[in-house]
């Protein structure tokens, strides 16, 4: 019986974590490159704390027009500069330009091109910049190099860094990925909403169909007590 409390709490603890993580995909629904969040537990097994993965199937492509948008058709990440100096990964392609022409993400973090961050130069604009299917960058006949495109032969070792961002751990290395650009392109989260919204009634009453259980044990235990 008191086992049977246990496997209720865990039911209620998954379910909230379940919550947490439809209530944050549904927040990021709109995000560009925002790839789905979900709790994976152990086949048969209730756990307390199932573990979140990562779900990378592609978001839909969504043309913009605009030359500072770019998108991956096919497996891979473009690669930019983290604070500390090293690579993260993105599927999120709507960059911009700073003071001093350098392209990089919303957060600011430089886009990566052989290496080293882009910069554009001070006499060109977003409109000058083209970028090939293999992600040669140019403003007119200046080439500015090559956006890093990696894989990985295992994504799923990947490392969450805040929404769009991702780490590779040491043992994680990066490939050339073949991945084609396509500009004035960008690629949308992969969240469904309807598909999170069930997810969301689906854990309420997983929550609520658990809690019910855990008290009428607790009931039947306090009786046993008294009795």
């Amino acid at each position: 019986m008191y086992a049977g409390i246990y496997r209720a709490a865990s039911a209620m603890n998954v379910a909230e974590r379940s919550h947490e993580l439809t209530a944050q995909n549904l927040a990021a629904a709109h995000m560009p490159g925002f790839r789905r969040r979900m709790e994976v537990s152990q086949a048969g097994e209730v756990k307390s704390n199932a573990e979140t993965h990562i779900d990378f199937t592609p978001g839909s492509l969504q043309r913009t027009g605009r030359p500072l948008d770019a998108a991956l058709v096919g497996e891979g990440f473009f690669t930019v500069e983290g604070t500390d100096g090293n690579p993260l990964y993105t599927r999120a392609g709507d960059w911009f330009l700073n003071s001093e022409g350098g392209l990089t993400t919303v957060d600011g973090l430089p886009v990566l091109a052989g290496g080293q961050p882009v910069r554009l130069p001070l006499t060109a604009s977003e409109n000058d910049l083209t970028i090939s299917e293999t992600g040669e960058l140019r403003v007119g006949e200046q080439s500015l190099g090559t956006l890093d495109i990696v894989t990985f032969d295992d994504p799923n070792g990947l490392q969450s860094v805040g929404h769009t961002l991702f780490q590779a751990p040491s043992e994680l290395a990066p490939t050339a990925a073949t991945a084609r650009v396509q500009q004035g392109v960008r690629e949308l989260s992969n969240v469904s909403i309807p598909v999170e919204l069930i997810r969301m009634l689906a854990g309420v009453r997983n929550y609520e169909a658990a809690q019910r259980a855990m008290k009428a044990l607790a009931k039947s235990i306090e009786q046993r007590v008294e009795n």
